[in-house]
């Protein structure tokens, strides 16, 4: 819901931007977002998550891809939000069950070099999910006892 209620402004304040300086023709106004779209966008969104027969079927069958996929709507929230922490949490949360989603660190540190540009937020993204992925990892082995898990 806030990920919607945040998309639905950014695209509002952008779209106004861009009118007032012209960029669009008169005739495309009411092709544009409005003030009633950032009300029932983010509810439209979660209303198409929580209705969705896949989602519905995998939380039936206790799959553990609703944690997953829990991890990854976590880490897109932070993702737009810009905290850091959080969202190396649950990324390395998420990569820890399946491996696709450490392709998202690509993403997530080019979307922090455009609000901080150094090569110190680069490095500290990395060092941060390394650590805590080998810090699961190192977790899993002392409780299970070996490698197997």
């Amino acid at each position: 819901f806030k990920v919607g209620d945040i998309v639905a402004r950014q695209t509002l304040l952008q779209e106004d931007t861009a009118v007032s300086a012209g960029q669009y023709h008169a005739e495309a106004k009411n092709l544009l977002s409005t003030l009633s779209s950032t009300v029932t966008l983010p509810r439209m969104m979660c209303l198409a998550y929580l209705l969705n027969p896949y989602t519905i079927a995998s939380c039936a069958a206790l799959t553990t891809t609703v944690l997953t996929n829990m991890m990854l709507a976590v880490f897109l929230y932070s993702l737009v939000s810009h905290n850091t922490m959080i969202a190396c949490v649950s990324l390395a949360l998420a990569t820890y069950q399946t491996l696709y989603p450490v392709l998202l660190i690509v993403p997530f540190i080019l979307s922090q070099y455009q609000v901080k540009s150094s090569l110190k937020t680069t490095v500290t993204i990395i060092t941060l999910y390394l650590t805590l992925s080998a810090g699961l990892q190192l977790l899993s082995y002392q409780l299970m006892g070996d490698w197997k898990y």
